[in-house]
C-alpha cells in the first residue's frame, strides 16, 4: 500500500503593502532610467541629422563640380530643373538630384514638427516645399554683395575658389522658423536676428537637439555650435552674426561685413 503524504504547506502571498512597495521601486527605477534613454535617443537622433548634413554638403560639392559655381542663393530661378514655378528654385529643389535617399534628407529626425517634406509636382509649382525643411542654408555673404536673402542677380554669383576659409563657412545648418522657432525649420539661415516680432524668416537653432546645433561646412565636414543659452535659438554668442568680426568668416565667403 502506498503512503499518501500532505500537500506541501500553502506559501505566504504577498500583502497588499509589500504588493505597493514592489510597484513603487520599479516605478523609481524606471524614473531614473527615463533621462538615461530619452538622452539615448536624442544622440541616435543628432547622428540621424548629422548624416543628413553631411549628404546636403556633399550634394553641394556635386553640384559646385557641375557648373563651377557656389549655390547662388536659397532662391533663384533654374529654367531647365522641371516642377519649379515660373520665377524661383529653391535650394532644395537644386541640391534633390545628387540626394540618393531624396527629400527625406531635408528632415531632421527630431523636428517636432514631424511631417514628410511636402509634394509639390504639379505644373508651376517648386518640387519640395521649403516650408518643411529641417535644414537652412546660409543666406548671408554667398553672393559678391554680401547680402542677405533675395538677391538674385546672376552676375553676383561666386565660384568656391573664392571663399577664403571652407572649413569654417557654413553651408547648413540646423533652422528655425522665426514664427515658431520650437516646432518648424527654415529654408535659410540668416546671421541676425530677426527684424520685428514674427519676422518672416529663418535662423539658426539651438533648441532642436537640446542647446546643440548641427552645421556642415562648406569644406564638407560636419560639426555642432554648443550653447548653454539653448532656450534662444538665435543666440548671437552661439553663432555669432554678420557684423560680428570674429564671426564674419562664419557667415561671409571673404570674410567682410554683410550688407
Amino acid at each position: 500500500m502506498k503512503r499518501k503524504f500532505p500537500f506541501p504547506p500553502a506559501q505566504p502571498a504577498f500583502t497588499l503593502i509589500e504588493l505597493l512597495v514592489v510597484i513603487a521601486i520599479i516605478a523609481i527605477l524606471a524614473a531614473m532610467l527615463m533621462p538615461a534613454l530619452q538622452k539615448a535617443r536624442e544622440s541616435g537622433r543628432a547622428a540621424s541629422c548629422k548624416s543628413n548634413l553631411k549628404m546636403l554638403g556633399t550634394a553641394q560639392m556635386f553640384y559646385m563640380d557641375e557648373t563651377n559655381w557656389c549655390l547662388m542663393d536659397a532662391e533663384n530661378k533654374v529654367p531647365t530643373l522641371a516642377g519649379t514655378s515660373s520665377s524661383t528654385t529653391y535650394w532644395v529643389d537644386v541640391l534633390l538630384k545628387f540626394l540618393i535617399s531624396g527629400k527625406k534628407v531635408y528632415e531632421c529626425p527630431s523636428d517636432t514638427a514631424g511631417k514628410a517634406i511636402a509634394w509639390k509636382g504639379s505644373t508651376g509649382q517648386h518640387v519640395v516645399d521649403p516650408s518643411y525643411v529641417s535644414y537652412g542654408m546660409n543666406a548671408e555673404g554667398i553672393r559678391k554683395s554680401r547680402k542677405g536673402s533675395g538677391d538674385k542677380d546672376e552676375s553676383l554669383r561666386i565660384r568656391p575658389s573664392m571663399v577664403l576659409n571652407p572649413s569654417k563657412f557654413y553651408s547648413f545648418m540646423d533652422s528655425a522658423s522665426c514664427t515658431n522657432p520650437t516646432q518648424y525649420g527654415y529654408f535659410t539661415v540668416r546671421g541676425a536676428k530677426p527684424s520685428g516680432a514674427g519676422a518672416y524668416q529663418g535662423m539658426s537653432n539651438l533648441i532642436r537637439h537640446n542647446g546643440v546645433g548641427n552645421i556642415v561646412f562648406f569644406d564638407g565636414h560636419v560639426g555642432a555650435v554648443h550653447s548653454t543659452l539653448f532656450l534662444d535659438p538665435w543666440d548671437d554668442s552661439a553663432f555669432g552674426n554678420r557684423g560680428d568680426s570674429a564671426k564674419r568668416i562664419h557667415w561671409t565667403y571673404d570674410g567682410k561685413k554683410a550688407q
